[in-house]
């Protein structure tokens, strides 16, 4: 009798143990979404026309609200950085698509599909970061920008070098006003109001990762600045949709010293052709003379990659220049570090430390399109 209890016991354990690995065949072994379930337990709410569907006038409303926050925010800094990327062709954002995208990240199948869990997930590291004052002890810091997905390389180029040049300057250009507000103040282009920055707001701009919010204000402020100066059916909700498909280091230039910028396009055509040397002295001239004079200097790529580690079309702070050995330093906003595999040149790339490195001017010349400089003309709009 006592073995036939045995017996059965052990048969239904047996049974147990394969019913439960027939599920866990069925059921994949991952965790649900974390971007989709919260924006699943928000979606009621956050479609504000109860059309079924976030549209990105309901994106950019939420993400202006400084009521929403945490997890919550994070997940519309996604939303929003995806649809504002233009990378992805987005379907109705309906319940059955959050739904869908649920399923599918659970059953480890997303390939494809928008990046939602990785900006979710750097939108929150942002927003938990307890060091919310705008500027640290000590003066703001080069090494510490990082451009995020906002396409304002133009903006950090140029900010960045007056940052190199005077980062007691820049910090005096933001001030906390009575009313808990900022005014941020362009010398070439008057003072902004802006309000704090609200958790989907901190998720979409660029990081200083932890020092300090003063560039996300400088991101917010100059979105709000070009975005006033849009006609009126071109205004965004968001201002920083205002500076995020590029722009001109000049008019940054000018914008936040108050004088007249100038550019050298380096590969311009020409009645007479212009041989590297002759372009490669010219852009001595210029990066001696405004080196000397501490004036402000960008460099812009050309759409096309010319060397290994560096970004087409994108903008470059210069930093620095040896005449003597004809060597530029330059800072890319996106604070990068790279090593490269062999030889330091055009085929390998540069040592790359927090954004910074140096090349040959005549090698600059090759990959650059351009250079901006700022000069001791005033600059009246």
């Amino acid at each position: 009798m006592f073995r036939t209890r045995v017996h059965v016991c052990l048969f239904l354990l047996l049974v147990a143990g394969i019913v439960t690995q027939a599920v866990q065949a069925e059921t994949p072994n991952s965790s649900p979404s974390p971007f989709a379930k919260v924006v699943l337990a928000h979606f009621e709410k956050w479609d504000l026309n109860h059309d079924g569907v976030l549209d990105p006038e309901e994106l950019d409303r939420l993400v202006t609200k400084r009521s929403i926050h945490g997890d919550a925010a994070a997940a519309l800094g996604a939303l929003k950085s995806i649809q504002r990327q233009g990378k992805f062709t987005l379907p109705k954002l309906d319940i059955e698509y959050f739904n869908t995208y649920a399923r599918l990240a659970g059953e480890k199948k997303l390939k494809g599909m928008p990046p939602f869990e990785s900006q979710f997930n750097a939108a929150r590291k942002r927003i938990t970061d307890k060091n919310r004052v705008v500027f640290p002890p000590g003066q703001p810091s080069l090494s510490a920008v990082h451009q995020g997905t906002l396409g304002d390389c133009f903006f950090l180029a140029g900010l960045g070098s007056m940052l190199a040049r005077d980062p007691a300057g820049v910090k005096q250009l933001i001030t906390l006003d009575a009313n808990g507000d900022y005014t941020v103040q362009f010398p070439g282009a008057g003072k902004v109001q802006v309000h704090p920055l609200t958790d989907a707001e901190l998720a979409l701009t660029s990081t200083t990762e932890g020092h300090g919010l003063w560039l996300n204000l400088f991101e917010k402020a100059y979105g709000q600045l070009r975005n006033e100066s849009l006609q009126a059916e071109k205004k965004t909700l968001c201002s920083t949709d205002a500076i995020c498909n590029g722009g001109s280091p000049r008019m940054v230039i000018q914008d936040l010293t108050g004088h007249q910028a100038k550019w050298l396009n380096m590969h311009r055509v020409t009645k007479e052709p212009m041989t590297p040397e002759k372009i490669a002295e010219e852009a001595h001239q210029i990066l001696v003379n405004a080196h000397r004079a501490r004036r402000l200097l960008c460099a812009v790529t050309p759409k096309e990659q010319k060397a290994k580690g560096l970004n087409a079309n994108h903008a470059y702070t210069v930093l620095s220049y040896d005449a003597s050995k004809k060597v530029i330093t330059l800072f890319n906003p996106h604070g990068n570090t790279f090593q490269p595999k062999g030889e330091p040149g055009t085929k390998n790339g540069y040592v790359t430390t927090h954004g910074r490195f140096t090349m040959p001017l005549a090698e600059f010349v090759e990959c650059y399109q351009a250079v901006y400089y700022e000069t001791a003309d005033q600059f009246t709009k």
